[in-house]
């Protein structure tokens, strides 16, 4: 169980960063 839930907050966290990345572009 607690792999699974580190593994959801892991891919969770790549989702937001990606999205952040997409509405805030760094250049």
């Amino acid at each position: 169980m607690q792999l699974s839930n580190l593994r959801t907050i892991q891919i969770s966290e790549t989702l937001l960063v990606l999205i952040y990345f997409k509405v805030h572009p760094l250049t």
